[in-house]
């Protein structure tokens, strides 16, 4: 048998149960009996196993089949919600941002600090010309001669 076919552990079957519970891998991991160690890596993985991924999608299937809840109905519903008269303020713009977040509206960003000496370093020895060349093309390896890129300013 090979692996794409082979069944789920009772682990994996635990883990695919706890998910659809509780939308949370990494709970859904210690729930299923993993271990507490890292769990946040080791749901990426589990979350990334074809194998587990199929038997994810199935399980919702079957629970908006039962439960005759489509996306479609929950957005209805927050929108019926936010535009209601009686719905305060605060619950109206908490429910536009579930919706946003609902229909892909929002990007999750990361801030990223970086040290720039290491930059700065690399652009001590350029002449006048390389460094315009940078600056108009933002790419290191626009300049003539360097060899090692030192990513985009």
């Amino acid at each position: 048998m090979t692996t794409t076919n082979r069944p789920l552990t009772a682990k994996q079957l635990a883990f695919v149960d706890n998910y659809i519970a509780l939308n949370d891998g990494s709970k859904a991991r210690i729930a299923a009996g993993y271990s507490t160690v890292n769990p946040e890596n080791m749901a990426y993985q589990q979350l990334h196993n074809p194998r587990v991924l199929k038997a994810i999608a199935q399980k919702r299937s079957k629970q908006v089949e039962r439960t005759e809840i489509t996306s479609d109905l929950l957005i209805s519903k927050a929108w019926s919600v936010i535009n209601a008269d009686d719905t305060p303020a605060s619950a109206k713009l908490q429910g536009i941002q579930m919706l946003g977040k609902w229909l892909g509206h929002y990007v999750e960003r990361k801030n990223i600090s970086v040290s720039t000496t290491h930059v700065l370093t690399k652009l001590e020895g350029l002449s006048i010309e390389q460094l315009d060349a940078l600056a108009s093309t933002g790419d290191a390896l626009a300049i003539e001669g360097q060899t090692e890129d030192i990513g985009p300013l």
